[in-house]
């Protein structure tokens, strides 16, 4: 679970520095495609939580 952990904060940190140095440039469709993803890994985590 830690592992999926560290994967979903830096799958965010290249969303947040995409963001920060592209701006309104950034490719919001592949962000958004990363978004649904992580959203489905948290699903996951917090099923096993459960």
């Amino acid at each position: 679970m830690a592992k999926d952990m560290g994967k979903l904060g830096s799958n965010l940190n290249q969303i947040a520095k995409a963001l920060n140095t592209y701006g309104d440039r950034a490719n919001i469709e592949q962000m958004q495609q990363d978004i649904a993803i992580m959203r489905e890994e948290l699903n996951h985590i917090w099923q096993q939580l459960k």
